[in-house]
């Protein structure tokens, strides 16, 4: 799936990142993760994991982080 606005060239620059890390995703993919069979537990530490994720990349590059 691909967005494109070209209206502001930083979110051009997040949406083309955006668009690579999805195509890369699908292409090292071997199984999906199937969330339907998950805990409630295991989805709530798995959401967890991907804030503090979202965290540490903002953290790296604190620039893309005013982005959001």
């Amino acid at each position: 799936m691909q967005y494109k606005t070209r209206q502001d060239p930083v979110i051009d620059e997040f949406v083309d990142l955006r668009s690579r890390a999805e195509v890369a995703m699908q292409e090292k993919a071997v199984d999906h993760l199937d969330v339907s069979t998950l805990t409630t537990k295991e989805l709530q530490a798995l959401v967890h994991e991907l804030w503090v994720h979202q965290i540490e990349l903002e953290s790296q590059n604190p620039e893309q982080a005013l982005m959001f």
